[in-house]
């Protein structure tokens, strides 16, 4: 009887433990994505110069949930572009939302003006 009850515990912290790491493992995935796609705005910018009608237009920026991009003048004619992208985090299981917020990414581009 004994050997039963040790067999289904190790059954249900095995289950724990892979619903844990899936969720990890996806959270990591949504983190690594929300960067790439920031990126490719930061490139845009650097390229291209901010125009909000343009940038609005591309894929990476309709992806985030919300974009701030704050501009800071400085000296010699250059601009330095401030972007945060926020991205609302699905969970796949409810009971495990404890440990997981909503993913914030950071940039800054430099950029010199003419």
């Amino acid at each position: 009887m004994s050997n039963q009850v040790g067999l289904i515990l190790s059954f249900i912290f095995l289950s724990f433990f892979l619903l844990l790491s899936g969720e990890v493992i996806t959270y990591q995935q949504i983190s690594v994505k929300s960067m790439s796609y920031l990126n490719d705005m930061a490139l845009y910018i650097q390229n291209y110069g901010y125009d909000e009608i343009e940038i609005e237009k591309l894929a990476s920026y309709s992806y985030f949930d919300k974009v701030e991009i704050n501009i800071i003048e400085n000296d010699d004619y250059y601009i330095t572009y401030r972007i945060v992208g926020y991205k609302e985090y699905e969970y796949a299981t409810r009971f495990l939302n404890y440990g997981f917020d909503d993913i914030v990414c950071n940039l800054n581009v430099t950029r010199k003006e003419f």
